[in-house]
C-alpha cells in the first residue's frame, strides 16, 4: 500500500506535508503509515483515502487501478 499512497500523492500533486496538514496526522505518524502500512489503523487509512479522493479498495490496490479516481 505504501507505493499506492505515493502514486496517488504524485497523481494529485499532494506532498507529504500537505497530506499531513489535510489529514491532521503529524508527519512522523504519516511517514510511518506510508512506510509500514500494516501498522496503521483503519480510521487513518479511511482518512488518507478521503483526502486522496479514492476508495479504500483503490488505496489498497497495489496494482494501481485508477479507473474510478477523480
Amino acid at each position: 500500500m505504501s507505493e499506492r499512497i505515493k502514486q496517488l500523492m504524485v497523481k494529485r500533486g499532494i506532498t507529504v506535508e500537505e497530506l499531513s496538514r489535510e489529514t491532521m496526522i503529524d508527519m512522523q505518524t504519516l511517514n510511518k503509515i506510508i512506510e509500514m502500512p500494516d501498522e496503521s489503523d483503519v480510521t487513518t487509512i479511511k482518512l488518507i483515502a478521503l483526502v486522496l479522493n479514492v476508495s479504500i479498495d483503490e488505496l489498497l490496490d497495489e496494482k494501481g487501478g485508477e479507473e474510478n479516481a477523480k
